[in-house]
């Protein structure tokens, strides 16, 4: 199941419920997000009522793998997915930060070396790892993924998010998740469970750290409008940390 956030005001708003059990994609549980709202009051969620003070400049897009393995080739190759679609739209290289593993093309267990597909070349699946650029290669730290969204380049990380107010920001998130946030490096579901505190502190986005880090994105004034796709188990929780809005962020 997945829900739909607009983030306004420094609080977040649901728009639309979907599951992907359903016949139709839009669950009958939108009506639970939606029922006994006025007509005027639905299609406000439905359409936002937010309307920016800057006109769209430019598009700013980040694309993060968390997960480390061959198992999560699917990972990895929805990644690629993501940057084959912006760079189809015609979003330049310049403005997509891709930071994932980078390893299942040259993986000995790949059948098809150099090659990375989500969609089986029967059913007309083409290679996704065509003339693509990766920023970081490899994995990352919570840092690093904190530093590369807030626009604080590093020696390991140069390339970072350059967005000013009058941008948009798109920021996909793929990997394992658990119900403390999202860890980095995962190479099963079980290693996003059971974590110390040390480990929850060095190797988990955690619902808080995200919603303090798009805080100072706001205060920094980055994007006009900004969209996270948080593709994990238990994606739901990074959306709960946001609900406190960004008066009790650090």
């Amino acid at each position: 199941s997945y829900v739909q956030w607009r983030f306004e005001g420094g609080k977040p708003l649901s728009i639309s419920y979907y599951s992907s059990g359903e016949s139709s994609i839009r669950s009958r549980s939108q009506a639970s997000v939606l029922g006994g709202a006025s007509t005027a009051a639905q299609q406000a969620l439905a359409v936002g009522t937010y309307e920016p003070d800057f006109e769209k400049d430019d598009l700013w897009v980040i694309i993060a793998t968390f997960s480390a393995g061959w198992e999560n080739y699917r990972h990895e190759a929805d990644a690629l997915r993501h940057y084959q679609i912006f760079r189809e739209r015609g979003v330049p290289d310049d403005r997509i930060i891709m930071m994932i593993p980078d390893t299942m093309a040259a993986d000995p267990l790949n059948l098809r070396p150099g090659e990375v597909y989500n969609t089986p070349l029967v059913e007309g699946g083409t290679n996704l790892y065509r003339d693509v650029e990766i920023d970081d290669a490899g994995g990352f730290s919570v840092q690093e993924i904190k530093n590369v969204l807030l626009g604080i380049p590093t020696d390991e990380m140069p390339n970072v998010l350059e967005s000013t107010e009058s941008s948009n920001v798109y920021v996909y998130f793929v990997g394992h998740g658990g119900n403390l946030g999202i860890p980095v490096g995962a190479e099963k579901e079980e290693d996003a469970f059971g974590l110390t505190q040390e480990q929850l502190l060095e190797s988990v986005l955690t619902p808080e750290g995200l919603r303090d880090t798009v805080c100072e994105m706001q205060d920094k004034g980055m994007y006009r409008r900004l969209l996270f796709v948080v593709e994990t188990c238990f994606s739901g929780v990074m959306g709960l940390g946001l609900e406190e809005g960004c008066e009790n962020s650090v």
